[in-house]
């Protein structure tokens, strides 16, 4: 058993520490009982925090979108956004799609464009092949002053011409 000395040491300190706490709760109290204005600054910014929080988010992704697009200078990466996908679901000028699936469809796009490019090419070599059969064959004729070296020269140029272009896509595609 406790000496009378402490027990009552010992009651002064709980007394002490009960007194520290009721004014604590009497502190919370007050603060519950705060009038709207001096609430609002608190929710005010609890919601800019979210909304920053928000937009950082939807900042990383606008730059991971812009940097797969080409860059043209001409279109911005959100109007290029709109333009290369019309039907994803816009809400107040922000696309909600997930990464993976702008990436998968922009993938599908470059394939596509790719094998466009390529049926194209094909076709403009068949023509040119027919061009210059019929010229050789004396089909049409080419009243023009060049001679028929020059003229080969001329389309095999236009020809260069377009598979470096078309080198030049696949490269900028894929950079």
């Amino acid at each position: 058993m406790m000496p009378p000395q402490l027990l009552l040491e010992n009651n002064e300190d709980i007394e002490a520490d009960s007194i520290v706490a009721d004014d604590e709760e009497n502190e919370d109290e007050t603060d519950v009982g705060k009038s709207l204005e001096e609430a609002e600054p608190v929710i005010v910014k609890k919601r800019d925090w979210r909304r920053v929080r928000e937009m950082y988010e939807r900042s990383k992704q606008y730059i991971f979108v812009a940097a797969t697009l080409p860059d043209n200078g001409k279109r911005t990466a959100g109007g290029e956004l709109k333009r290369l996908f019309p039907e994803a679901k816009w809400l107040q000028h922000r696309v909600y799609a997930n990464i993976s699936r702008v990436e998968s469809q922009i993938n599908s796009r470059r394939i596509r464009m790719s094998e466009e490019n390529q049926a194209l090419e094909k076709q403009l070599f068949q023509k040119r092949a027919k061009e210059m059969e019929s010229l050789q064959m004396g089909e049409e004729w080419n009243d023009s002053l060049q001679s028929k070296e020059e003229i080969e020269a001329k389309l095999l140029n236009k020809y260069e011409a377009t598979m470096r272009r078309e080198r030049a896509m696949t490269y900028s595609f894929s950079h």
